[in-house]
């Protein structure tokens, strides 16, 4: 998509764009943006019907076979840490909600940590107008390191209750069949799911197998079986 971008910005030098720039890059933001998670969340629905209206602001689908409405665009907690300041951080989240934006992104390991005590801060109050997903980085580690990690990730992000646990980069055959192990860390997405914690939990593994020339990427629905 970089490529893509940059060859296209090379095309329209000479010629002069009849909107502001900044209102232009928007665009292709937004665009791109619908165009990754068309390609990443083939599993959520994206047809006009569980859409919700444009005056609502930014849009939002259903999350795969949940009943949850979440924006087509989030908030990803790892460049949130980036920002200039941590007041500059919130700010980026407030506005963030206060347009529509409902998805939360991070992970346990982000910046060492930061990224969810920024975020936990950030949604000091407004924790209920989000919907909130951390990963677990296990790294090949099984159950009980996993559980010791959500209870940190908790803590950091102020709130007793996720809204999705994912398994964060699992990259080798070998990992997810230690994911899958007795005592690996799918029983901690079980644990967690039952213990109240966590309503969805997501085994999401990108596997880099390559077998015949094929690289599979691979997403395991594991524990929301409600329907």
């Amino acid at each position: 998509m970089r490529y893509r971008l940059n060859e296209i910005s090379n095309q329209m030098k000479p010629y002069h764009t009849p909107f502001p720039r900044r209102e232009f890059l928007k665009s292709v933001g937004v665009a791109a943006a619908g165009m990754a998670l068309q390609t990443c969340l083939p599993a959520a629905e994206t047809n006009s019907a569980t859409a919700q209206p444009k005056s609502s602001g930014v849009p939002k689908r259903k999350l795969g076979r949940t009943n949850e409405m979440v924006s087509i665009i989030g908030v990803g907690g790892h460049t949130l840490a980036l920002a200039r300041s941590e007041d500059e951080s919130i700010r980026i989240v407030h506005e963030a909600v206060d347009a529509g934006i409902n998805f939360m992104d991070n992970a346990w390991e982000y910046n060492n940590g930061r990224s969810e005590l920024v975020m936990g801060r950030a949604l000091k109050g407004i924790r209920d107008r989000v919907f909130l997903m951390t990963k677990v980085c296990t790294h090949g580690k099984g159950k009980d390191v996993a559980m010791q990690l959500l209870e940190e990730s908790l803590q950091r992000l102020q709130t007793d209750r996720l809204d999705l646990w994912m398994i964060h980069q699992i990259e080798k055959e070998s990992e997810v069949e230690a994911a899958f192990a007795p005592g690996g860390v799918i029983e901690a997405l079980e644990l967690a799911k039952k213990q109240g914690f966590v309503p969805i939990s997501l085994g999401k593994s990108r596997l880099r197998t390559e077998t015949a020339g094929i690289v599979a990427c691979h997403t395991i629905n594991l524990v929301n079986s409600e329907s």
